[in-house]
C-alpha cells in the first residue's frame, strides 16, 4: 500500500519509471451477500497479476477440499475461514 503514494521512482516515467504500474486506484465492488454465495476472496494485485479469477477460486475450493479430506492435514482446520 505505501508504496501506491511513496515510490515515485517506479511511476515518473522520466525516472524510468512506469505511470501504470503502480496505482492508487483500487477496484471497489459492492453486493448483497445471498445463500448462493460460497465464499469471499479479498486480494491484492500480489494475487490477482498472477492467477485468474477461476484459478484463485479453484484454490479456495481446493483448501476447503483438502481440509476435510487430504490425509496431511485433514481434521486439522475445522473452520477453513
Amino acid at each position: 500500500m505505501a508504496r501506491t503514494f511513496g515510490d515515485p521512482e517506479c511511476k515518473i516515467a522520466a525516472l524510468g519509471g512506469n505511470p501504470n504500474v503502480v496505482i492508487a486506484k483500487p477496484e471497489i465492488r459492492s453486493f448483497m451477500i445471498k445463500s448462493e454465495h460460497d465464499f469471499i476472496v479479498l486480494g491484492c494485485d500480489g494475487i490477482f497479476d498472477k492467477m485468474s479469477n477461476l484459478e484463485t477460486s479453484m484454490s479456495v475450493w481446493k483448501a476447503a477440499y483438502d481440509s476435510r479430506h487430504h490425509p496431511s492435514v485433514k481434521g486439522q482446520a475445522n473452520d477453513i475461514h
